[in-house]
């Protein structure tokens, strides 16, 4: 736990937390709640899995078959991605999100599809966890504030 990063947090309050008025005990438990989130990368069985609803891995190998389809490479490589063992995709990589988004321009994939597939790399996270911090217990608020 770095004090300095949560005194700067606490002095900051850049989310406009209310930190000021807040208890230590009410700063910690906020900073510790899951109101935050993270992308994660999806992992190749949650792809596989996510690609067996709704005729999806059906409909990206017709368009990797396809090789005069518009989005034949970028179907190509999802088919590869989605069947290979200890891969995964990241969909905080700007290109990654372009790649998906061609799909749907594409109809290969539908709005629903790229929305259920966006919601699989979210994560909630704590304040405490998005900065680094660990676990803040009042104590430590107390001694951040006093720096």
């Amino acid at each position: 736990m770095s004090l300095e990063k949560l005194a700067a947090e606490l002095s900051a309050d850049p989310l406009a937390r209310g930190y000021s008025s807040m208890s230590d005990q009410s700063v910690s438990d906020d900073l510790q709640s899951e109101y935050r989130t993270e992308n994660k990368s999806i992992e190749s069985s949650e792809l596989l899995a996510w690609s067996a609803a709704d005729g999806r891995l059906t409909r990206l190998q017709i368009a990797a078959d396809d090789t005069a389809h518009p989005a034949h490479a970028i179907a190509s490589a999802a088919c590869l991605l989605i069947s290979r063992d200890d891969t995964a995709l990241d969909l905080a990589k700007p290109d990654r999100v372009e790649f998906l988004h061609a799909l749907v321009a594409a109809s290969v994939l539908t709005d629903l599809d790229r929305d259920s597939l966006v919601a699989l790399s979210i994560e909630p996270v704590s304040r405490a966890a998005e900065l680094g911090l660990g676990r803040c217990r009042p104590g430590e608020i107390a001694m951040a504030k006093s720096i």
